[in-house]
């Protein structure tokens, strides 16, 4: 993967341009990408598996945070 920087600006008009499109066929809007980006950027995260740690572990909370239930 390339060294490009993150565009924020960029991001944003995507994100609102996929929840206008998305509102047409009732899907779930887009959140929390950004801030993903932001943070993964800061950290010096290089790899799309990240996404997939970061996927993981918000399963493993769910699922401690439901037993407590």
């Amino acid at each position: 993967m390339g060294e490009k920087p993150v565009d924020a600006t960029q991001e944003l008009l995507v994100l609102g341009v996929g929840n206008v499109l998305g509102s047409f066929v009732s899907a779930m809007p887009i959140t929390a990408s950004f801030s993903r980006s932001g943070v993964n950027n800061a950290s010096g995260v290089k790899s799309p598996g990240a996404g997939i740690f970061a996927s993981l572990l918000c399963i493993c909370a769910l699922v401690r945070s439901m037993e407590a239930v």
